[in-house]
C-alpha cells in the first residue's frame, strides 16, 4: 500500500481554508489536517463544479459491483477474494480508462515512482466536536465531565475523544488538556491543580444565594452540597434553582427537607423526592350535621313501608 505526496479532494467546500476561515461541524478542517500530517501528504481542497480539478477515479465500488460481482455467487469469502484478484489483474488493469483514454496498468507504472509508503502505525480512530466550557470550567463528553483551564469559561473548545483519553484544544488547535476517560456522571481532575478557581467560586456563591431565596431548606441543601462535593455541585445547585419553573416553592422546600434528613445531596435524588406523592391530610369527620338525618328516621320509614304492604 502506498500514498501520494499530494491529493486533490473535490466537492469539499467544508474543508476549504480560505481568508474567511470557514469551518463546519460536519467536517472541520482540523480532521483533514490531522490525517494529512499522519500520512505525510498534502491535501488540495476545491469546491465542486471545476472540471479541471475533478478527480479521474470515480465510482470504483459501483464499477466492481456491476462488472465483477454482478450475477455471480461464491461459496466462501476466500473464493471471492481469489476471483477478484484475478479479475483485477486480467480485466480491470487491462482496460482503457474512459476519461484518461489510457490503460490503467500503464498509468499506475508511471505513477509508481512518485508514491511513498504508508505510515508505520494506523491512523487513530477518534471523535471530534465542539463543546462549551461551563461555569465550573468543565466540558461534557459522553455524559462525563472533564476539567479545562478556567480562562476558557464561556468559550468554545474542540474536544477529541476515543476509548482511552479525551483531548481538549483551543481554536488554534493547540492542545490545552488531556484526560483519561471516566465513567458517565463522573468528574475528572488535574493532578496538582486542586482547589477552586475564582470564577468557579463566585458562581457557586451566586447560585447558593439564589437557592436561599426559595427558602431556608433550599439554601441549606445547596450549601451542604457545596461543602460535600465542591465545584462538582454547581450543576446540582443550578438544577435546584430551575425547579421553580415547574414546581411551587413549598414543594421544593419540602423535598429539600427530606433530602437533608436523608443526607443525600444529589440532584437526581431531589427530583425523585419531589416526584413522590405528598402525604394525604387526615380530616376529622363530623358526627352530627343538619343535612345528615339520624338513622332512626330511615328505619321508621322502612318499617312503615312494610306495614303498609301487609295491610294492603
Amino acid at each position: 500500500m502506498c500514498v501520494t505526496p499530494a491529493g486533490k479532494i473535490g466537492n469539499c467546500t467544508c474543508g476549504i481554508w480560505n481568508c474567511c476561515h470557514i469551518r463546519t461541524k460536519k467536517a472541520p478542517f482540523s480532521q483533514s489536517q490531522t490525517v494529512s500530517s499522519h500520512f505525510l501528504f498534502l491535501p488540495i481542497f476545491h469546491a465542486g463544479g471545476i472540471r479541471s480539478c475533478e478527480g479521474k477515479v470515480e465510482r470504483g465500488v459501483s464499477y466492481v459491483r456491476a462488472n465483477a460481482l454482478k450475477g455471480r455467487r461464491f461459496k466462501s469469502l476466500s473464493e471471492e477474494n481469489l476471483f477478484l484478484k484475478q479479475w483485477e489483474s486480467q480485466v480491470a488493469d487491462k482496460r482503457i480508462h474512459g476519461t484518461t483514454r489510457k490503460q490503467v496498468a500503464a498509468c499506475f507504472e508511471e505513477e509508481r515512482a512518485h508514491l511513498q509508503p504508508l505510515a508505520d502505525s494506523p491512523f487513530p480512530s477518534f471523535q471530534e466536536a465542539r463543546r462549551n466550557v461551563h461555569r465550573d470550567s468543565y466540558v461534557e463528553v459522553a455524559r462525563a465531565f472533564y476539567e479545562v483551564p478556567a480562562e476558557l469559561i464561556g468559550r468554545q473548545v474542540w474536544v477529541r475523544w476515543d476509548s482511552r483519553c479525551v483531548r481538549v484544544f483551543n481554536e488554534r488547535m493547540e492542545q490545552m488538556q488531556i484526560h483519561t476517560r471516566v465513567e458517565p456522571g463522573q468528574f475528572s481532575h488535574v493532578l496538582g491543580a486542586r482547589g477552586l478557581h475564582a470564577p468557579v467560586l463566585s458562581s457557586c456563591r451566586y447560585w447558593i444565594s439564589r437557592a436561599g431565596v426559595l427558602g431556608e431548606p433550599c439554601g441549606q441543601w445547596a450549601q451542604g452540597a457545596f461543602d460535600l462535593r465542591g465545584a462538582e455541585s454547581l450543576r446540582s445547585i443550578m438544577g435546584l434553582c430551575s425547579l421553580i419553573k415547574n414546581h411551587s416553592a413549598s414543594a421544593i422546600n419540602g423535598a429539600c427537607s427530606k433530602a437533608l434528613k436523608a443526607g443525600t445531596y444529589r440532584f437526581k435524588d431531589l427530583r425523585r423526592l419531589l416526584g413522590q406523592q405528598t402525604e394525604q391530610k387526615v380530616f376529622a369527620f363530623a358526627d352530627n350535621h343538619p343535612l345528615i338525618r339520624d338513622l332512626t328516621v330511615y328505619s321508621n320509614f322502612i318499617n312503615q313501608f312494610h306495614s303498609h304492604e301487609q295491610h294492603s
